[in-house]
C-alpha cells in the first residue's frame, strides 16, 4: 500500500515546484514494471489540473520498494501570497494519487489473476 511521507517546497526559475514524496513496500518487479508505465500517464489522466506535473519514480529491487516523487509546478506568486491554494494542491493530490496508484495495483493483480 502507498504511504504518503512528506512534501517540500523549491524554487525555480519561474515557479516552485512541489514535490509529493510517497512510499510503498512488498513491490514486485513486475508490478513495478507495470506501475511505472501507468504513473508516467497520471498527469494526463487528472482533471481540470491547472499545474504542470510529473511523477520520478525509483525502485529498489533488493528491498522491493518504490518512492515516487510527484512534482508539481505553481507559479511563484500563487503559492507565496496564497496558503489556501496550496493545502487545495496538496489535499488534492496527496489523495487523487493515492487512489490512482491503488487502482492500478488492483487492476494490476486482477490481470495477473486471470492469467492464471
Amino acid at each position: 500500500m502507498i504511504e504518503y511521507v512528506d512534501y517540500t517546497i523549491e524554487p525555480n526559475n519561474t515557479s516552485k515546484d512541489i514535490k509529493i514524496k510517497y512510499r510503498d513496500i512488498k513491490l514486485t518487479k513486475g508490478q513495478y514494471n507495470y506501475l511505472k508505465d501507468k504513473l508516467n500517464y497520471y498527469m494526463f489522466t487528472t482533471d481540470d489540473e491547472e499545474y504542470p506535473m510529473i511523477p520520478i519514480l525509483k525502485y529498489d529491487e533488493f528491498y522491493q520498494s518504490l518512492t515516487i516523487n510527484l512534482i508539481i509546478s505553481a507559479p511563484f506568486k500563487l503559492i507565496s501570497d496564497n496558503s489556501n491554494e496550496l493545502n487545495r494542491i496538496l489535499e488534492t493530490h496527496i489523495n487523487k494519487f493515492q487512489e490512482f496508484y491503488e487502482k492500478q495495483k488492483e487492476d494490476f493483480n486482477l490481470l495477473n489473476h486471470e492469467k492464471d
